[in-house]
């Protein structure tokens, strides 16, 4: 009986603690937090954290997504290819099955990924309730014209607030305040970027500024970015936050007085939420606008069988609607074809169209026909229709304009004379400024001048093609300019070249060349411009030069020299006939040797194939040549012909090719 009473009341004793424990924890956080950093009533703490009761809007998960485990590098690829000039890609999270892609091996901007890998960062540290409070230095680096929340010098808000405004807003002060107390200096917060990418194994991502703004070392990749929302989509308050459609701010002034600001998720608003579509069920979407005039946008959605889905869609010009373009991809899915012929750009607002002042048309009152008079036989017209008058009718009206009518004709094997010499040249040509826009390193862009030499008779029509090019939207940076120079075309294999560039008569103009992607690529119509590099020409660009008359490179018959624009007519470059490049081949005893082999030796190099770059078409660099044939499936003959010329430069064209 002794040890039943001693045992009833060592239970009493157990379930009096366990009741008592259960108060205290219950009382951890509260009184956790009442003690951070300064004292400060539980009531007050309450009224600024996140444990005050959130809107409807804000409810958390009954369940978490189901997401599968996260699938290798290797199989993150599928045939099911989307046809589209874009980045994209479908994946099933649930399965772990990538249902389509496109345009996977392109480098993606790494603004992109920003947003959800400080979200990561932050999540990872496992901080958000703490309380930072906003410093004067931080609101000093924000840009004035940049979307802001409003935080001022002193205000006190946890880290979960800074990132909700953050992920739904884009807000650049809540960012500023985020770096700011996480790292002493932007080189470190690069730093903790990258180490965290490194962490996550995300081994193609790469930052090298705060802003993730277009600079040399900075890109993701699309593998990166499914491996960041796989772990983002199994946090429970990442995903309650991006689907909020609203959310209502508690934070403390200065002043110590309570402050509340609703706020509107806008990765929704600017560009409406996406449709997906018969069988599925929106969830939420984070848009990117890039510095470089790319849009990006990830959508989660889900099927009827509460699969979870992510799509991305990237490097889309910012004059379409991404929102419509993502729903066109998500439908893909049901079949749809989905590709950049339907693309829907941004309505230049299509202003509704005003009814007819008077609806009942009048009838034109026919002018009474005019005795048809002798016939002015319409004299041959001074063949000029381009917008600056220039003469654009053809080639030889276009030569002739420019050399005079005694101009010796053109031909697809002899020369226009042209100017004999530089001097005669430089005589022709005027020197002028043209209004431009550079770039920081940070990506800031602002207003400049350029000096620019041309032929005095195209000065005109290139004052206002600049002039239009300085007012598009986009402020499409320019860090060189290239105009008049007295030389010959170059280029790889170009060794016998005897054609003088449009260059040397100053009717051609270079912009951007050779570093920022704007080159030389084999092929009409090869357009391998990467658009995500904002020193890529835009497309408005070329429209700009050609309603003035211009013609771009980008449309020659045997390359496409994208940086290029000329006066004179595109078949300028045909005349070197089929194979445009000299032909390299081993023969024992004599040894081909030039630059172009140099070039030849290095694009292997870049490639993985063992070569020294000696500048000698030697024994090694045959048999290299052969096993390039092998694995690009050409025949293996160890001569490098027009063929294999064509296959290595586009298979490294990002390398520059002029000497």
């Amino acid at each position: 009986m002794k040890d039943s009473k001693k045992q009833h009341k060592t239970i009493k004793k157990i379930i009096a603690f366990g009741f008592a424990s259960l108060f205290i924890v219950s009382a951890l956080p509260s009184a956790a937090v009442a003690d951070n950093k300064s004292a400060e009533s539980k009531e007050e703490f309450l009224a600024r954290s996140l444990d005050q009761p959130k809107s409807e809007e804000q409810v958390i998960f009954s369940r978490m997504p189901v997401i599968a485990k996260k699938i290798s590098s290797d199989k993150f690829v599928t045939t099911n290819h989307i046809h589209t000039e874009n980045q994209a890609f479908i994946m099933n999270m649930t399965t772990g099955e990538l249902l389509a892609d496109a345009n996977q091996n392109q480098h993606m901007n790494a603004y992109d990924v920003l947003k959800p890998l400080v979200a990561q960062i932050f999540i990872r540290r496992n901080n958000l309730d703490e309380v930072v409070t906003v410093k004067a230095k931080s609101l000093k680096k924000v840009d004035p014209d940049a979307n802001v929340f409003g935080l001022k010098s002193g205000d006190q808000i946890t880290i979960r607030d800074l990132l909700s405004i953050y992920l739904l807003t884009d807000s650049a002060d809540t960012y500023r305040v985020l770096v700011d107390y996480v790292s002493t200096s932007d080189f470190r917060f690069v730093t903790l970027l990258n180490k965290t990418c490194q962490a996550m194994s995300m081994d193609q991502t790469s930052f090298s500024n705060v802003y993730a703004s277009y600079q040399d070392g900075q890109y993701s990749s699309m593998y990166d970015a499914y491996q960041l929302y796989h772990s983002l989509m199994q946090n429970n308050w990442f995903m309650n936050t991006i689907k909020s459609k609203k959310m209502v701010i508690t934070y403390k002034n200065s002043k110590n007085k309570i402050e509340k600001q609703t706020i509107d998720n806008l990765n929704a608003s600017w560009c409406t939420n996406v449709t997906v579509g018969k069988g599925y069920k929106y969830y939420a979407q984070i848009s990117m606008r890039g510095d470089n005039d790319k849009d990006g946008q990830f959508v989660i959605f889900l099927d009827d069988l509460d699969q979870y889905y992510l799509s991305y869609l990237g490097n889309v010009n910012s004059l379409r609607r991404i929102s419509s373009e993502s729903g066109r991809l998500i439908r893909t899915l049901s079949g749809k074809e989905f590709s950049d012929a339907e693309i829907i750009a941004t309505p230049t607002p299509t202003p509704t169209p005003r009814p007819t002042a008077t609806p009942t048309p009048k009838p034109t009152p026919k002018p009474t026909p005019k005795p048809t008079a002798t016939p002015t036989p319409t004299p041959t017209p001074t063949p000029s229709t381009g917008k600056s008058g220039l003469p654009i009718s053809s080639n030889n009206a276009r030569y002739q304009y420019i050399f005079g009518s005694d101009y010796k004709a053109y031909t697809m094997s002899d020369r226009p004379v042209g100017y004999r010499s530089a001097t005669e040249a430089a005589a022709n040509m005027t020197t002028f400024t043209v209004p431009v826009w550079k770039m920081n390193s940070n990506g800031t862009k602002y207003a400049s001048q350029m000096t620019i030499t041309i032929h005095k008779k195209l000065a005109d029509s290139v004052k206002k093609i600049f002039n239009e090019v300085y007012a598009l939207d986009c402020k499409f940076p320019i860090k060189v300019l290239v105009g008049y120079s007295y030389r010959k075309v170059g280029g790889v294999g170009l060794v016998n070249s005897t054609l003088m560039s449009a260059h040397a008569f100053g009717c051609a103009i270079d912009i951007n060349p050779g570093d920022y992607d704007n080159d030389y690529f084999l092929g009409k119509g090869n357009d391998l411009r990467n658009k995500k590099n904002p020193y890529c020409i835009p497309d408005e660009v070329i429209e700009i030069f050609e309603k003035y008359g211009w013609n771009w490179g980008g449309n020659f018959e045997i390359c496409s020299d994208t940086m290029h624009f000329q006066y004179l007519g595109l078949e300028f470059l045909t005349y070197q006939g089929k194979n445009n490049f000299r032909e390299l081949k081993y023969n024992s005893g004599k040894v081909m040797s030039g630059a172009d082999v140099k070039n030849l030796q290095q694009r292997l190099t870049k490639l993985g194939f063992s070569v020294a770059a000696t500048g000698q078409y030697n024994q090694a660099t045959s048999n290299a040549i052969k096993n390039f044939q092998k694995k690009y499936k050409l025949p293996e003959t160890g001569v490098v012909n027009y063929k294999t010329w064509e296959t290595l430069i586009n298979a490294t064209h990002d390398m520059s090719y002029v000497f």
